[in-house]
């Protein structure tokens, strides 16, 4: 995903090792947390007419990405990689295929 990095994958087998799992869990909480709290924003900027800023938000989204992606690379060292591969790609397949029929459920 962040080919322009270089071997991230690397970077987070270094930083699972360095900090170990259980604090980098911790971590992907608390910027989950951090996310929730601009899509709360986002929320209060339509409906209410409050100010929002639309750099804070991009910013959680990114922290949360790096820490999915951290997370994804812990999954492919302790489980079969390829079978984490098929089925993570199933899932999503099962899910954007749900997204998209409810997307056009209503156009005729």
């Amino acid at each position: 995903m962040y080919l322009k990095y270089g071997n991230i994958e690397h970077v987070y087998r270094n930083l699972l090792s360095k900090y170990g799992v259980r604090s980098q869990l911790v971590i992907f909480m608390e910027e989950l947390s951090e996310l929730i709290q601009q899509l709360s924003k986002l929320y209060r900027s339509i409906a209410f007419g409050q100010s929002f800023s639309i750099e804070g938000l991009l910013s959680e989204l990114v922290d949360v990405d790096l820490m999915r992606d951290q997370l994804l690379t812990y999954i492919n060292i302790s489980y079969k990689k390829d079978e984490i591969d098929q089925l993570y790609q199933k899932v999503l397949d099962e899910k954007f295929n749900k997204i998209v029929k409810e997307g056009f459920q209503d156009e005729r």
